[in-house]
């Protein structure tokens, strides 16, 4: 990919985007690891932890690209 077109599609790094990714990241990971209420099925922890993971993955894509 062209460095312009790069720099077209990711020119700016949000942060209220960042914000709300970290956020629902650290929600996830508090609903997998410490909720012990009656909600977390063993498909339902397994789902919001594939979602933190995937939110973390893009976020760490955005930023290998940006600074490549």
């Amino acid at each position: 990919m062209p460095e312009e077109q790069r720099r077209r599609l990711y020119s700016t790094l949000n942060p209220y985007l960042s914000a709300l990714s970290l956020t629902f990241v650290a929600f996830a990971l508090w609903f997998v690891f410490w909720y012990r209420g009656h909600l977390p099925t063993h498909k339902a922890r397994l789902a919001m932890f594939a979602l933190a993971l995937g939110t973390l993955c893009g976020f760490l894509m955005i930023v290998v690209i940006r600074a490549t």
